[in-house]
């Protein structure tokens, strides 16, 4: 381009310097345009890079990746985010709708959000010494240390508590039954046993029934096991209240 203007001024008469310096505006001029338009491109770059950046951290910080299970009578779910942050809380029954309805959980630690649920006011009447507080855990593959801090944070409530680790594959089936997945995890222990039980029949019970169930099927097995349940529902409730009555 720069050639073609010199060229074209090597055929036009006039005062040489007034020439060169018309020449030399014109490339100069050619030369901010050319800026201007990398400037415009780089800038539009660089507000798609951030708008990419801004979404896919969005959907980090909203997208669950682990899960709790809170159940006793009331049924309560926390979904989580990558950084163990609350993404929601969501009641599985009307007992558990009270008890949200007095806590903001959204965007608390995970452990934080645990222990203020059962520590609510609320939720503290459900906790007689027969009730059984049960801690259900799902994460992803990639997730690692959810399961670790609620084990610990097990150790530290004010009730006794049950700690348990499902997969996470079963969440999206609990959902369907309108149960928590906690509660659904007790469920398909017990189905073990007695086929005939329904996920209907278990979203009424709270989950002491459900698990007191399934230790007397356990108890009552006589074969040689290959059809009891996996070890880590264990018969907590049932084993609390035989040694009660056994020190009476």
């Amino acid at each position: 381009m720069a050639n073609d203007i010199r060229d074209a001024f090597d055929h036009i008469k006039a005062d040489e310097h007034l020439i060169e310096s018309t020449k030399q505006f014109i490339t100069e001029n050619n030369q901010k345009k050319k800026r201007t338009r990398f400037q415009k491109t780089f800038a539009a770059a660089c507000a798609a890079l951030l708008l990419a950046i801004g979404i896919t951290g969005y959907s980090w910080t909203k997208t669950p990746v682990s899960y709790i299970s809170i159940d006793v009578n009331p049924s309560i779910e926390l979904s989580l985010n990558r950084f163990g942050r609350v993404v929601s809380a969501t009641a599985f029954n009307a007992e558990g709708r009270k008890i949200l309805e007095t806590l903001s959980l959204k965007g608390k630690r995970d452990t934080t959000a645990v222990h203020e649920i059962i520590e609510n006011e609320t939720m503290q009447t459900f906790l007689s010494d027969e009730a059984e507080l049960v801690l259900t855990v799902a994460e992803e593959k990639t997730q690692r240390g959810l399961n670790r801090r609620m084990k610990a944070c097990s150790n530290h409530l004010s009730h006794e508590c049950q700690h348990i680790r499902a997969d996470i594959e079963i969440v999206e089936d609990a959902h369907s039954y309108g149960l928590s997945f906690g509660k659904y995890y007790a469920y398909l222990q017990l189905s073990q046993y007695d086929s005939g039980v329904t996920p209907e029949d278990c979203k009424h019970m709270d989950i002491s029934t459900i698990h007191e169930l399934t230790c007397e099927h356990e108890q009552n097995e006589t074969t040689d096991g290959e059809n009891a349940p996996s070890k880590e529902t264990r018969c907590h409730h049932h084993d609390k209240k035989h040694n009660q009555s056994h020190k009476q």
